[in-house]
């Protein structure tokens, strides 16, 4: 078989991708070890109202489960600052179902797909399903966290130690909270470096998770534990979570050859919060429209290195800025405090200026 543009990894990412290289005419392939799109679900499952709208996603009643339309931060202290989100809300997602919608729609813009087979390796003009060859003019790397086919391209996407944020969720029933407030809990107490979060699916279901960037000798897990504990006593879980997320900036080099990568395999992140998904989306389309267009064309690979300068252009100043706060407020409790009085003081347009700068 081949294809003008194979993309590994059926997540957002690799999802945008495929549907914007099909749409600029490109045969298009998708391949994923998975045997089901968007499971295990490894994901707080919340993004933007405006993101999906954005991108033409309309089955709304599928995949969105929740809208939130105010923040609450609590810090090491006690202190709450309530933030409302207007005129923005949160969507809470059924992360799996949300993919499934992307994988369709890249499906009906002509995209073809295949399940439950890994990429074993980069191969002369294409990729190996371990013993079968799939012919390809570009490779669009979206495989997450440490990319391995970036990786045997020459990109230096493996991650060190200090590099990755350490997260684990649980998605809690049982419980009492308002469903109108996403809760971030800051600070050494909750999570060392990073944050606790409550996402309410419902007034009695939630995602509650922790990221830590700090190396913490009871890790993620247990640090989780201690949180439920003491906030939600008598809740029950039904589903269980771990995972990595880029917490560092996007190596120098995101193309090499034929391939290109995209998402948590660019670290392409939000080093703050952890978010990646609206990221995912914006590098996906670039990507896609690019290599549709230079494979369509026979176009020389080296106009694939516009895509560095394309999406950088787009966001990477946001993830500079991102880094460089988190290394700020997150570091020191005594700092995390200053900042939720600041937020408290700074009124809300300026707000939702400054959260602009950090948030495509």
């Amino acid at each position: 078989m081949a294809y003008d543009v194979v993309v590994v990894g059926a997540g957002p990412a690799g999802a945008v991708a495929a549907s914007y290289a099909a749409k600029k005419g490109a045969s298009t392939l998708i391949i994923d070890r998975k045997t089901e799109i968007g499971k295990p679900v490894r994901c707080a499952e919340v993004v933007a109202s405006t993101l999906p709208e954005n991108f033409g996603m309309k089955n709304t009643s599928e995949w969105l489960i929740n809208e939130a339309h105010y923040f609450r931060l609590i810090s090491p202290r006690g202190r709450q600052v309530k933030i409302n989100t207007s005129p923005y809300v949160g969507y809470v997602l059924d992360r799996a179902s949300f993919e499934k919608e992307l994988i369709w729609m890249a499906l009906d813009d002509g995209a073809e797909l295949i399940l439950g087979k890994p990429v074993t390796k980069l191969v002369k003009d294409g990729v190996a399903m371990g013993g079968e060859v799939i012919r390809a003019k570009i490779i669009i790397a979206a495989d997450g966290v440490d990319s391995r086919i970036g990786r045997q391209a020459g990109i230096e996407t493996k991650s060190k130690i200090g590099m990755l944020g350490s997260c684990a969720q649980h998605t809690l029933v049982n419980i009492d909270i308002d469903p109108d407030f996403l809760e971030f809990y800051l600070g050494g107490s909750f999570a060392p470096g990073g944050y606790a979060w409550i996402f309410p699916k419902s007034g009695n279901e939630a995602n509650v998770g922790v990221g830590i960037l700090k190396h913490h000798k009871q890790g993620a897990v247990k640090v989780l534990e201690n949180f439920i504990k003491n906030r939600f006593s008598h809740s029950q879980s039904t589903r269980f979570v771990t995972g990595c997320v880029p917490s560092t900036l996007p190596p120098k080099e995101c193309v090499k050859g034929n391939v290109v990568i995209v998402g948590d395999a660019a670290r392409q992140v939000n080093p703050f919060t952890g978010a990646g998904i609206a990221n995912a989306f914006v590098a996906g389309k670039i990507a896609g429209e690019l290599c549709g267009t230079v494979a369509v064309k026979n176009n020389s690979l080296e106009n694939l290195k516009k895509y560095d300068s394309l999406w950088r252009t787009a966001f990477e100043k946001k993830l500079k800025k991102s880094y460089r706060l988190r290394n700020k407020v997150l570091v020191k409790d005594r700092n995390i405090e200053l900042f939720c009085v600041l937020l408290k003081i700074i009124p809300a347009f300026i707000l939702r200026k400054l959260a602009k700068g950090l948030h495509y």
